[in-house]
């Protein structure tokens, strides 16, 4: 039989009283719900038994290497194995991440990732989402937001990661150079619907991309909105220059300046993240670039358009989120 808990403070000083005031150990250890034994072997040597360790195995962290390994984790750049070297810690990266896990502060998540943003671009930022906060619902649910993505042969960019049956061989992801090739596509959406997909080849320059904006954004956007309709595209150098800039002008598209580095401004990144995860689901890999074009366009087509419409109302979120954090990243 493994040995009982240790009593507690409080007990000791019950135990104590009651046996100045003459009431038998029989009685404590009713009273207090606690053995015989365990009143008599306290009272044989008090002070003797609150020197000895509690029940139970011995504790490898103490209360001081807890809120050193606590405070460096705060920091929330080292990882749990250089907390142990940092400190000189007689525990295992184990013990130390079970402690991390143990405090509901802390949980062990990936990073944002984003761009690199300087002051400057935090203030222009903060300077634009100031102006756009109450752009209002129909102003938005009237844009079209756009961008470019790359996609792989192979999978997305990063760690392959999966559920493994250990019962079952490994599942093998094959890799090859530069992704085994890759597609470039353009595409754009608003709150109810989306533009047909560019596949683009080679180096883009500025006339290629008036010739996509062309026969992609504006038959589409004439049709549902005619020109009254705001058009969202990054500071990309096709998409500043020159010949770009009179196309507008010319076609009479109010374009929305946009903020460097911006990204997480923009909801159709949430819309390329929902197509990876179809394209690319249970691992999926694609052998041509025909197979993954109709994976991607097949994809596209499927988007429900009540997510689109969630995405697009998020833009007041996005907004107030950005000023929050002084012209910070934000997770979304």
């Amino acid at each position: 039989m493994g040995r009982g808990k240790k009593l507690t403070d409080h007990e000791q000083g019950q135990i104590l009283a009651y046996n100045n005031t003459g009431m038998p150990q029989k009685e404590i250890a009713r009273a207090l719900q606690r053995s015989l034994k365990c009143i008599n072997n306290f009272l044989k040597d008090f002070e003797k038994y609150q020197k000895k360790n509690p029940g139970g195995r011995p504790q490898v962290l103490s209360d001081r290497d807890r809120r050193q390994i606590y405070r460096m984790a705060s920091q929330g750049v080292w990882s749990a194995n250089e907390i142990k070297t940092q400190l000189e810690l007689d525990a295992s990266v184990s013990t130390i991440t079970r402690a991390l896990h143990s405090n509901e502060i802390f949980k062990y998540v990936k990073p944002n990732t984003g761009p690199q943003l300087t002051q400057k671009h935090r203030d222009k930022r903060v300077e634009w989402v100031t102006k756009f906060v109450d752009f209002g619902a129909d102003n938005w649910h009237r844009t079209i937001f756009s961008d470019e993505k790359k996609w792989n042969l192979d999978g997305p960019d990063g760690l392959k990661c999966y559920w493994h049956d250990t019962r079952k061989e490994k599942r093998e992801f094959f890799s090859r150079q530069n992704g085994g090739g890759s597609v470039m596509v353009w595409g754009g959406f608003w709150a109810n619907g989306t533009t047909d997909i560019c596949f683009t080849t080679g180096n883009q320059c500025a006339q290629d991309y008036v010739y996509t904006l062309s026969e992609y954004l504006l038959p589409t956007a004439h049709l549902h909105f005619g020109t009254d309709f705001y058009f969202q595209q990054d500071n990309a150098a096709i998409h500043t220059a020159g010949e770009t800039t009179e196309f507008f002008k010319e076609q009479l598209i109010h374009k929305i300046d946009w903020p460097s580095k911006s990204p997480d401004l923009n909801p159709i990144e949430n819309v390329w993240g929902y197509l990876t995860r179809r394209v690319y689901a249970a691992g999926k890999q694609y052998n041509s670039k025909e197979d993954l074009k109709k994976a991607i366009l097949r994809e596209w087509k499927a988007v429900p358009r009540d997510y689109l419409k969630k995405l697009v109302d998020s833009m007041k979120i996005r907004c107030l989120k950005v000023y929050k954090a002084d012209g910070k990243t934000i997770d979304y």
